[in-house]
């Protein structure tokens, strides 16, 4: 029964974060800043973190650490907490904007999570 259950999280956890965004929808997130000019998409995201006449680079790095509950099962099928399992994340990303002429000519994002530097479009 908990693998079922373990299914269904990362389902709702899909939805929840992405809202299951298509290949397209992704890419026209990530080129929303493209013809824009760097004091557009400094309003939108902040200052970058680096910057010359050709390219400027934001980058994000964040560590958490959540805690898990374990479980036990009873001969009834009731489930009781026993204890709680560390789990460490690390959310981060690296944005770069290609520029001329003071605009954004082409964008790259590398990490596991760039939504920072790529905010969600307005759903039509």
């Amino acid at each position: 029964m908990l693998p079922v259950f373990r299914a269904l999280a990362a389902v709702m956890l899909c939805l929840a974060l992405t809202a299951c965004e298509t290949p397209e929808e992704r890419a026209a997130r990530e080129s929303q800043f493209n013809g824009k000019s760097l004091v557009q998409v400094s309003a939108a995201i902040g200052t970058p973190d680096l910057q010359n006449s050709k390219t400027a680079i934001w980058k994000y790095s964040e560590r958490q650490v959540y805690f898990e509950p374990i479980y036990i099962y009873d001969e009834h099928g009731f489930a009781r907490i026993v204890g709680h399992r560390r789990i460490m994340d690390h959310d981060y990303c690296t944005y770069t904007a290609s520029l001329s002429g003071g605009r954004v000519v082409a964008s790259d994002y590398q990490g596991n999570n760039c939504l920072r530097y790529a905010p969600r479009l307005p759903r039509n």
